[in-house]
């Protein structure tokens, strides 16, 4: 059984036959999903954009494409019907943006695993900077992009439990990361059940004093009337009625104010205005 361009003769002359009954777009369309060389390699972003073994298919690798097939099937496709079925065939891929953020995530996974190792290869220090990380973990990129790199570090270990803090090392202060405390579930139980009931407060451990409720249609208690206002005033509002009082004579002078201290208004008018 005789072989050409990787497949036996009768699998590629079964499928010249096929794609010459149909033709153009689905021709083209049968030899990208079975041809050794175009199948599972093909693949289009939701633009329309086609790649050919994860590198854009610009013009010229349509004219490669197209010259393959002439060669092997004897078909004559035009660009239009070429496209159609590359397209038609290719793997639909995600958004630009979905592939970026899939290779973000991957990256941090990675990233994970590699201070988890360098964690458990330094005996699970308790303190230690975020460059001590750095320097073995990801050393090209701290030379490269210290500040990008020292937060993404920062990230992954504030993920895994991590807190930062301030301590004396060496002599200096200096921020530092702090182990994690490994507490069980059934100490965190013991631990709030031992905790006062907290009571509704407000501004002290007592609880306010109870505002009266006044029901709709009673009077409010005297008690709650100030106590700067004149008594002609109350019993006027008891009457319902307009009191026949000096304004001047009703106000409580023990409640005023020291800009309440001026002279006679009538006495300043009749006075003479010098210069």
């Amino acid at each position: 059984m005789s072989t050409r361009f990787g497949e036996t003769t009768e699998a590629v002359s079964h499928r010249r036959d096929r794609m010459h009954r149909t033709g153009g777009a689905h021709a083209v369309y049968i030899a990208a999903l079975e041809d050794p060389k175009l199948a599972d390699r093909l693949a289009s972003s939701p633009s329309g954009a086609i790649r050919y073994q994860a590198q854009p298919l610009g013009a010229l690798g349509m004219a490669s494409i197209l010259v393959y097939l002439t060669g092997k099937y004897g078909i004559r496709p035009t660009e239009f019907e070429l496209r159609c079925g590359l397209l038609s065939a290719a793997e639909k891929g995600e958004t630009t943006n979905a592939v970026l953020e899939h290779g973000r995530l991957e990256r941090e996974r990675v990233l994970r695993r590699r201070i988890e190792a360098w964690v458990e290869e330094n005996d699970e220090p308790s303190l230690f900077t975020t460059d001590q990380v750095a320097a073995d973990v990801m050393a090209q990129d701290l030379e490269d992009n210290r500040r990008g790199t020292q937060m993404l570090i920062a990230k992954m270990l504030k993920r895994m439990g991590y807190a930062k803090g301030r301590r004396q090392v060496s002599g200096a202060r200096q921020a530092v990361w702090v182990a994690p405390v490994d507490v069980d579930d059934d100490d965190v139980d013991v631990m709030l059940d031992t905790l006062p009931d907290l009571k509704r407060t407000f501004g002290s451990t007592e609880k306010p004093d109870k505002v009266p409720d006044i029901p709709l249609g009673e009077e409010e208690p005297a008690d709650l009337v100030p106590d700067i206002i004149p008594d002609e005033l109350i019993a006027a509002m008891d009457d319902e009625a307009v009191p026949d009082i000096d304004p001047l004579d009703a106000f409580d002078h023990e409640h005023s104010t020291p800009f309440d201290e001026h002279e006679d208004l009538e006495e300043a008018e009749d006075r003479p205005i010098e210069g």
